[in-house]
């Protein structure tokens, strides 16, 4: 077992419908799948994604499939790190930028990577995560229903008030298990949950913040 301190100190997340706190944190009380609306704009897959840009992959697939000609554009925004890149030229950020791809464990990897970050330079680093339904061509479990994302400004802290574990060793308590990779601190800054468990493929986790204790 290892565990992360940090302490988060703004977050923001989007999917169809659910924009504010108070939207996110009804959701999860009642559960019910938001629906797409016809204007709404999807989030750019970037930073830390299961996925990365693979509706862009498969219609490269498509292509080479009818021997077309690849389109350079398509190809270059192809990539897994596309949006983080776009991201920096239109900003004119320079900061560096790490993707993430593990899997059902791929925010808990990002935001241990995240912290290291953190720790190393001093300063808070930002965790994108964001994840949107397969194409129609894959057949996997491990498919989101509706596209998300969740972002959060993490400074790492030894006495921070949350925690990640992998794999804790308190398998009696009674912590809701998220099933939707990705939806686990969602639940911690809605404040539904003080702890929740989150099963990944090479690790379980469990994320835990002190300060609902506190407030």
């Amino acid at each position: 077992m290892f565990s992360v301190n940090f302490d988060v100190l703004s977050w923001s997340a989007w999917a169809p419908g659910l924009e504010t706190a108070g939207q996110w944190h009804d959701w999860l009380i009642k559960g019910a799948a938001p629906s797409l609306r016809q204007n709404d704009i999807l989030p750019d897959v970037s930073f830390a994604s299961p996925h990365g840009e693979i509706h862009r992959t498969v219609e490269l697939l498509q292509e080479l499939a009818k021997n077309e000609p690849l389109s350079p554009m398509g190809f270059s925004l192809s990539v897994h790190n596309t949006a983080a890149g776009i991201y920096s030229i239109t900003s004119g950020n320079k900061a560096p930028s790490t993707s993430v791809a593990s899997g059902r464990d791929t925010l808990e990897q990002a935001l241990v990577e995240a912290v290291a970050q953190s720790f190393q330079c001093g300063e808070p680093v930002a965790l994108v995560y964001a994840d949107e339904p397969l194409p129609s061509q894959y057949l996997s479990a491990f498919s989101v229903a509706f596209p998300f994302s969740v972002a959060m400004l993490i400074q790492a802290n030894p006495q921070g008030v949350w925690t990640l574990q992998s794999d804790p060793d308190d398998c009696a308590n009674n912590d809701m298990v998220i099933n939707d990779a990705g939806m686990a601190p969602l639940y911690l800054l809605t404040r539904v949950h003080q702890s929740v468990r989150a099963e990944g493929e090479q690790y379980n986790w469990r994320w835990f913040n002190l300060g609902m204790e506190n407030s």
